[in-house]
């Protein structure tokens, strides 16, 4: 399972629990697949660069916004050297979040990257006149970008990301991918 993919599952999940529940405490939810190893609120205000301590070793993912300024990974939010940031008025609750390893027979396996089964591919995904524009996956794997050809910004998650539909672009980037 990608980490996007964790990802989405982790707030999907939390999110019908909220909407079954009311409003529930942050990281409430705890999924089969994924442990929560750190939780913060982190909060950026009049629009200043805020830094939060959470632990970085697993994926940091936005759990809840509770600004009415957008939260976007990459735009508002993202993770440094430093740790968590925001800025741009962006105010949530985050968690670390790490996969659990999948149990199969004979024991727990590790969960190998898809490099290991499948050669790393270069795509080119553009977006001209600022629409969204989807390119197909040769096969499914985990996605960086690798060479930027736009002047505009390739943010990830705010103009560029993926999903089982492929790469998306959008705002003018134009990119070359890596898939693995």
């Amino acid at each position: 399972m990608s980490t996007q993919s964790v990802k989405q599952l982790f707030l999907v999940a939390l999110f019908a629990t909220s909407a079954i529940f009311g409003s529930t405490p942050a990281f409430a939810y705890h999924d089969d697949d994924v442990d929560v190893i750190d939780e913060v609120t982190c909060e950026s205000y009049k629009g200043r660069v805020a830094y939060c301590d959470i632990d970085t070793r697993g994926d940091v993912v936005l759990v809840e916004q509770i600004s009415r300024a957008q939260c976007v990974e990459g735009h508002s939010w993202g993770v440094d050297r430093r740790g968590l940031w925001v800025n741009q008025g962006c105010r949530g609750n985050f968690a670390s979040v790490v996969e659990r390893p999948r149990r199969g027979r004979g024991g727990y396996r590790q969960n190998y990257p898809q490099q290991q089964q499948q050669q790393e591919t270069v795509i080119r995904c553009e977006s001209h006149d600022q629409r969204q524009a989807y390119c197909a996956l040769p096969f499914q794997g985990r996605v960086r970008l690798v060479n930027q050809l736009s002047r505009a910004a390739c943010t990830e998650g705010y103009s560029w990301g993926f999903d089982r539909r492929g790469v998306w672009v959008s705002q003018g980037c134009r990119a070359d991918f890596s898939v693995y």
